[in-house]
C-alpha cells in the first residue's frame, strides 16, 4: 500500500461541516417560507359582545414577516366598519416566534381591559395568528411578565381549541 503525502488540512473539515450544517438548518426558524393562504382574521363586532371574521390574503411568505403582517392588520381598522380592532388602544412591545408559540408582549394598558374585553383580544389574536403555518400556540407577556387568570396562575400557552364555543 503507497501512503499518500497529502495532509487533509483541519479548516476543509470546518468549511465541510459548515456547508452541511447550513443545508441542514436552511429550512428552519422565522425565515422559513410558507404556503400562501386566506386567513381569516378575527376582529371585536360592532356591539363588542363577540368576534366576527373577515377574510384577509398576506402578501409575505416567511414565518416571522407573515406573522408581522398579520398582527399588523389587527391594528388596523378593518374593512368592514361594523368591526374593530382587538388592538385598539393596546401598545405591542414586543413579538418573538420560539418553536412554533408566538409570544407577544404588551404595555401596561392591557391590565386596564375589562375581564370580558381582555378575553376577546385574546380570543381574536389566538384564533388568528394559529392559522399561520408554523404557529401553534400564543403566550402573552404584560410588561415582561406573565399574564395570569383570575386566580393568579399564568395563563401559559394558548390555542384555538381553548377558545371554542
Amino acid at each position: 500500500m503507497q501512503r499518500s503525502d497529502r495532509k487533509f488540512h483541519p479548516a476543509y473539515g470546518m468549511l465541510l461541516m459548515l456547508l452541511i450544517a447550513s443545508v441542514l438548518l436552511s429550512g428552519c426558524g422565522e425565515r422559513r417560507r410558507i404556503e400562501r393562504t386566506a386567513i381569516l382574521m378575527y376582529y371585536l363586532n360592532a356591539d363588542g359582545s363577540g368576534t366576527e371574521t373577515q377574510k384577509y390574503f398576506p402578501v409575505n411568505v416567511t414565518l416571522r414577516d407573515v406573522t408581522s403582517e398579520v398582527l399588523d392588520q389587527l391594528k388596523a381598522d378593518p374593512q368592514d366598519t361594523d368591526m374593530s380592532s382587538p388592538l385598539f388602544g393596546l401598545t405591542v412591545k414586543s413579538r418573538r416566534i420560539r418553536g412554533g408559540t408566538l409570544q407577544i408582549d404588551f404595555g401596561r394598558e392591557y391590565g386596564d381591559l375589562d375581564p370580558f374585553r381582555e378575553r376577546l383580544v385574546r380570543e381574536a389574536l389566538v384564533k388568528t395568528v394559529t392559522q399561520v403555518t408554523g404557529i401553534s400556540g400564543v403566550s402573552f407577556t404584560v410588561e415582561g411578565d406573565p399574564l395570569l387568570d383570575s386566580r393568579g396562575f399564568p395563563v401559559g400557552v394558548m390555542s384555538a381549541e381553548d377558545f371554542s364555543r
